[in-house]
């Protein structure tokens, strides 16, 4: 449920139409005293990187003294590499609960907490590659010692970041609708274990939306510092559109892309063959819908998919839920 400014009665009435957005925001607000919860359950796969479902891990002989001894360093035996096919799969699952509370009709507050599970499996597969020259003999992998081939699993569960959020409402010009959203994430996930990102972090998003008969298209576009390391800033931007195909069906369509700056010279590895693991640029499309039953409630579904292959990427990105005001 949400409000708009009627211009020809000056004041701000609730809005009938389409249900609102799943991944993006419109610049409508809740309304003094509305409470809105929703419960999601979300599921990702995490596979590849840079669009591969395997990276090779190149690892060069150690050269110092201590690992030479008396031979010379043209030695092609010193030039060997040990190769690592690395293959990994990430299933991350999370149920978060939101309120979003209108403190006046133009200025909503709101608090996300998510519970998450992560589910990480890794296989590699290690071999030698001989330099020009070098004998078969030198590198081995001893049977009784070690093998090529190894498997892993971990499973971790627990309380991901917590997201308190604030959307004010602008005054409308021209029929539009528009509004300011800060979004505060506090570290309380686990860094270590993929439950959260280890920093606070603080975004503010302008939006700009409009309602046309059964359409309401918008635009967010934000830019979120991360404190301690500004590096890993990122520029926001999500566009798309509402559809109220019925009364009680409405779907929805986004472009949502993130962009960071100074990305490009971070999370890179020789041994990954310098390749990028944090993309520079991330776009990804989502479309979904919801059903509006009795007493405003709403049952969502989204399905989001990568449409570029920078950085660690989810496969599908799957959310279903219920929205209700209390």
């Amino acid at each position: 449920m949400s409000y708009r400014f009627n211009e020809t009665t000056g004041t701000y009435e609730r809005v009938e139409g389409a249900l609102g957005p799943i991944l993006s925001e419109r610049g409508s607000t809740s309304g003094k005293g509305t409470l809105n919860f929703s419960a999601t359950y979300t599921f990702a796969n995490y596979e590849t990187i840079n669009g591969g479902d395997v990276t090779q891990l190149v690892l060069h002989h150690c050269l110092t003294p201590d690992c030479v001894g008396t031979a010379p360093l043209t030695s092609p035996f010193l030039h060997d590499t040990v190769n690592i096919d690395v293959h990994f799969r990430l299933k991350s699952q999370a149920i978060a609960l939101a309120a979003v509370y209108g403190l006046s009709n133009r200025l909503d507050v709101g608090l996300v907490i998510p519970y998450v599970r992560n589910d990480f499996q890794v296989f590699t597969h290690a071999f030698i590659v001989l330099a020009p020259g070098s004998s078969p003999m030198t590198h081995l992998f001893d049977p009784n010692v070690e093998t090529p081939d190894q498997y892993g699993t971990g499973t971790a569960v627990g309380i991901g970041d917590i997201v308190a959020r604030a959307k004010y409402r602008l005054m409308p010009k021209a029929s539009f609708e528009s509004a300011v959203l800060a979004d505060l994430t506090l570290p309380t996930g686990d860094k270590n274990n993929f439950l959260g990102t280890g920093a606070t972090k603080l975004k503010a998003t302008y939006i700009i939306s409009r309602t046309v008969h059964r359409f309401t298209p918008h635009l967010n576009a934000g830019y979120e510092v991360r404190f301690g390391d500004t590096r890993l800033d990122i520029f926001d931007y999500r566009f798309g559109t509402e559809i109220a195909t019925t009364p009680r069906v409405t779907i929805t369509t986004d472009v949502i892309g993130a962009i960071r700056p100074h990305a490009s010279s971070l999370f890179r590895s020789v041994a990954l063959g310098n390749q990028q693991l944090i993309g520079r640029s991330e776009i990804d499309g989502d479309i979904g819908a919801k059903w509006k039953l009795t007493g405003d409630r709403a049952l969502l579904f989204n399905l989001l998919v990568p449409l570029n292959k920078s950085g660690i990427r989810p496969t599908t990105v799957i959310t279903a839920g219920l929205q209700m005001p209390l």
